[in-house]
């Protein structure tokens, strides 16, 4: 699965890899998402939040979005087989939007 993510300014779309706290600011969730120069990795704030406490519950947001989305795709209800649905799956792209302060 993609996994695209607005910025709380808005400003940005990325494709995320990684999402998570800021070591250094426990307030500001980062992603760490793919450049082109170099095949590097580059890590951006997706937002800021008053509190370490509101940070973690924006994570929750977002671990429910994906977890939402797998599931619906391993549904009992789904007729397909595993490989069918591990390729829906892969195909799959979600945008999610950083929510304000």
């Amino acid at each position: 699965m993609e996994l695209w993510i607005r910025s709380q300014d808005r400003d940005m779309l990325i494709k995320a890899f990684e999402v998570r706290l800021n070591w250094q600011n426990d307030k500001e969730i980062i992603c760490n998402s793919y450049t082109s120069d170099c095949c590097d990795y580059d890590y951006r704030c997706l937002g800021t939040y008053a509190s370490k406490e509101r940070a973690l519950e924006v994570l929750d947001e977002i671990e429910n979005f994906i977890y939402t989305e797998v599931n619906i795709v391993n549904s009992p209800y789904e007729a397909a087989d595993i490989e069918v649905k591990s390729k829906i799956l892969c195909n799959m792209t979600k945008i999610f939007e950083m929510p304000n302060k």
